[in-house]
């Protein structure tokens, strides 16, 4: 689902209920969040408040941003450069974290959209980027939602 104003109104335009939509798509979601949670417990056979670490939580969204949100690969390539890093920097026990978060902060500045982006995304990101530096702007798209052709 497009999350624009403008693609909800395509999708309403076209006779899709955006709510209910929406609403399937969050229950959807919540059903592989649960399948997922029974799963890792039957993997532990047994679940207790510190398997649920807030540094697991930490790590796991920063994979998914540092590899590239949308893109499987990426995420993959996140995983292995997160996981790995901080075995790396074992040796240097109290600014492992410290080196950590500093390599992370180096990412979002020099790369936003990750390591592997989605195509489309990387498109978007680079878009405003080429804009800024040729001074030329692109023309709007045609609206071809209000009826022009």
């Amino acid at each position: 689902m497009d999350g624009s104003a403008r693609g909800r109104g395509c999708r309403q335009g076209h006779g899709h209920r955006s709510r209910d939509d929406q609403t399937v798509g969050l229950c959807q979601w919540c059903f592989f969040a649960g399948l997922g949670g029974t799963l890792f417990a039957a993997k532990l056979s047994s679940t207790y408040p510190q398997s649920f670490q807030f540094l697991v939580s930490i790590n796991v969204l920063s994979l998914i941003i540092i590899g590239g949100m949308g893109s499987i690969p990426g995420v993959l390539v996140g995983s292995f450069a997160l996981v790995g890093m901080p075995e790396l920097l074992r040796e240097f026990a109290e600014y492992r974290y410290l080196v950590y978060g500093a390599v992370l902060v180096a990412m979002m500045l020099t790369r936003p959209e990750g390591l592997i982006p989605e195509a489309r995304r990387g498109l978007e990101l680079h878009e405003a980027e080429e804009e800024a530096g040729t001074g030329v702007e692109t023309p709007p798209a045609p609206n071809t939602a209000a009826g022009g052709r």
